[in-house]
């Protein structure tokens, strides 16, 4: 699949909750979620398809309930994401695929 290949280029990065997270949109039309201690992957999601699809921006969702991407083609998606829950999922170091 070559989701978490180090070969498939990031192109949005970004911390959230105090530095706990790590969140990349990658070119193949994924983003991951990882700990900021060691970069160790806790969450890899395919967002948008992989022509088109590549990860310009994800968001949390100001109650942090809805995580937000958007892709190279201008396509939004919401996922139900609750960021509280996975920081403690982070926290007890239960990897999420």
């Amino acid at each position: 699949m070559g989701i978490t290949s180090p070969q498939v280029p990031a192109r949005s990065i970004r911390f959230f909750d105090g530095y706990t997270l790590f969140v990349a949109g990658l070119d193949d039309g994924t983003f991951l979620i990882k700990r900021k201690e060691n970069f160790e992957p806790h969450l890899i999601k395919l967002a948008h398809d992989r022509d088109n699809g590549t990860v310009r921006k994800v968001e949390f969702s100001h109650d942090n309930l809805m995580c937000l991407t958007c892709s190279e083609d201008g396509t939004i998606n919401s996922y139900l994401m609750d960021l509280m829950s996975l920081k403690a999922a982070v926290n007890e170091q239960e990897f999420v695929i």
